[in-house]
């Protein structure tokens, strides 16, 4: 067994169960510094990260695949890697049950149930998002308090750099034990980046849980807010530009994530502001009120270009930020698939999209010459370089082009 020394003990072999983002951005850090075990559910998965394939489309990460040898080693089970383990992290899916508004744990409650009927002497950390409550609910249920909570703050396509560059670290549980976990995490990224410029912060379980739901349903709520001055600035023929860059002008508001965009998407924060909103109940009429506005932005964006003549175009269907080429969950997914719903023909450009059948009605195009040979609207929700010689067909709430 493979032990790694530090000043407060011994870190011993990583187990990460889950190699989505989340997981394969923790297993690229700690995999520099530390023997890391790796198992995903999805047998196709595992062969390619077996074979030094990595199943996602993130530079940040492929990057470093391809700069280091990494310590890493895919288990054929989850059971070998539990027996292998002294640390398991799980990097898990918590969707959203639409009737309940609840976040799903069902797959974290197995598979903590797995690992303390095979080990009882595993420190657990939960990176995926929980509802508030669930962590001290699994360290009640099980008398076992090595059961930690450690919210991520990671983005796609930028997963890496995150890791590496973090302005916080929350970990929620024992004292002594997060704080070990935090040395494993401290020493990892000194060895990736130098980087000492962040806050520790140990705290109860529920209150980490905490800090993650409010700080993607605060994320969400800017981009809401300023969604909203675009739609004012629309309404009443005003700058929307002029308007946000001198209210952001402002220190304390900041000129960060204060593009205009059809509205917020992704797989985290609209499963997460309707979970904070569960949580809080109806009273909570600030966190209630940013998934409404959400929804209004895209019906407004649908009517819009539902009421344009001629053929639509969409240009790439990533997410309301630039840096990533996730597609999962889409606002500009939603407002193509209702155009279609209406009887518009549409026309798309998205390069990443291999399964089709998900796309239903949709005419795919090979290149953007061949999209604007056949739309009279290109609608992109963010502006590229490669769209200014289209500029005079271009539909965008993008800061950047209004």
């Amino acid at each position: 067994m493979i032990s790694i020394k530090n000043e407060v003990g011994y870190f011993m072999n990583i187990g990460i169960i889950g190699c989505g983002v989340v997981g394969l951005a923790n297993a690229t850090l700690l995999a520099q510094n530390y023997k890391v075990f790796l198992w995903d559910i999805d047998v196709e998965k595992r062969k390619l990260i077996a074979n030094r394939i990595l199943p996602l489309d993130d530079n940040s990460l492929y990057e470093i695949w391809l700069k280091y040898d990494l310590n890493y080693e895919m288990c054929s089970s989850k059971d070998s890697l539990i027996d292998l383990s002294d640390i398991i992290i799980l990097a898990l899916p918590t969707d959203l049950n639409k009737e309940s508004g609840n976040l799903d744990t069902n797959i974290i409650e197995t598979i903590v149930d797995d690992i303390l009927n095979q080990k009882r002497n595993t420190t657990i950390i939960i990176r995926s998002t929980v509802p508030i409550g669930f962590t001290r609910s699994l360290i009640d249920k099980y008398k076992y308090v090595r059961i930690l909570v450690m919210p991520e703050f990671i983005r796609e396509g930028n997963a890496y750099i995150d890791m590496v560059n973090p302005n916080r670290i929350i970990i929620g549980g024992e004292i002594e034990l997060s704080k070990n976990i935090y040395y494993l995490y401290r020493d990892a990224i000194a060895k990736a980046n130098k980087n000492e410029n962040y806050k520790l912060m140990i705290m109860q379980p529920d209150e980490a849980e905490a800090v993650k739901l409010f700080s993607n349903s605060y994320l969400a709520m800017r981009v809401a807010f300023f969604n909203e001055i675009d739609y004012f600035a629309k309404m009443n023929d005003l700058s929307t530009k002029r308007i946000i860059d001198a209210v952001c002008e402002d220190p304390r508001i900041g000129n960060i994530y204060n593009s205009p965009s059809f509205g917020y998407g992704g797989y985290c924060l609209p499963k997460d502001v309707i979970q904070t909103a569960k949580l809080l109940g109806k009273d909570a009429v600030l966190i209630n009120s940013i998934h409404t506005s959400n929804e209004i932005r895209k019906l407004r964006i649908i009517n819009e270009l539902d009421s344009l003549e001629g053929t639509i175009g969409f240009f790439r269907l990533n997410e309301e930020k630039k840096e990533t080429k996730s597609i999962r969950y889409s606002a500009t997914v939603d407002i193509m698939r209702e155009l279609v719903r209406r009887g518009r023909s549409v026309y798309l450009f998205e390069p990443s999209i291999v399964e089709k059948g998900n796309y239903e009605k949709v005419i795919f195009v090979k290149s953007l010459d061949e999209l604007n040979s056949n739309c009279d609207v290109i609608v992109a929700d963010r502006i590229t370089d490669e769209l200014a010689q289209y500029k005079h067909k271009i539909y965008s709430r993008d800061i950047d082009c209004i």
